[in-house]
């Protein structure tokens, strides 16, 4: 299941979570500056708890830097 939302009401998706059949998110996609393109990558573990954060930091469409939760 994937849940798309639109956080400025602009009609243009801001972000959607994918989840695993166990209803826990797998992987969720954002744009977090609203200029239409997806800047931040998130992962989760089988448990639902982030795994890691992938940043485009300078909006070029690459992974810039990889975050981990401690």
């Amino acid at each position: 299941m994937r849940l798309i939302y639109d956080r400025n009401h602009d009609n243009r998706a801001d972000g959607s979570i994918l989840y695993r059949p166990n209803a826990k998110p797998e992987r969720g996609e954002l744009d977090t500056d609203e200029d239409g393109a997806i800047d931040r990558w998130e992962y989760f573990r089988t448990d639902g708890t982030l795994d890691r954060v992938d940043v485009d930091a300078n909006r070029d469409g690459k992974v810039d830097r990889t975050d981990y939760p401690e």
